[in-house]
């Protein structure tokens, strides 16, 4: 191990913060029906710059979009980073693959610090 390692990791994960910190202030629930209306194809630049952020993300761990059976059922799992381990398995039987999509964006933009508040539309009393 390198004498810099535990200061250069600091600063890494700081920097982490920061750009998650910068992303989170781009999120609004305009923001997430976008994702939902049109999770493929062009994006508005602060989508995109999120989108990229998260396709970024190291292999372990990250979420992705299961269909055991070819595109029925869809489960949401976390990567294991190998194909020798199982994968996580954190969600069952999504009816669709948007549905599946929408729920992993919502989980991601939590997992930078998004609240509830600014990812789900206010309910009415």
């Amino acid at each position: 191990m390198q004498p810099d390692s535990k200061p250069e990791s600091a600063a890494l994960a700081q920097r982490r913060e920061e750009i998650e910190s910068n992303l989170v202030a781009l999120v609004s629930q305009r923001l997430v029906e976008e994702y939902r209306d049109h999770a493929r194809g062009r994006h508005s630049p602060a989508l995109a710059q999120i989108l990229s952020y998260f396709r970024q993300a190291p292999t372990v761990g990250k979420l992705a979009l299961l269909s055991p059976d070819g595109g029925g059922a869809w489960r949401i799992v976390a990567l294991s980073g190998d194909q020798i381990h199982h994968h996580e398995i954190l969600e069952l039987d999504l009816a669709s693959e948007d549905e599946a999509a929408q729920e992993v964006f919502i989980r991601r933009l939590c997992h930078i610090g998004a609240t509830k508040e600014r990812i789900l539309p206010v309910q009415a009393d």
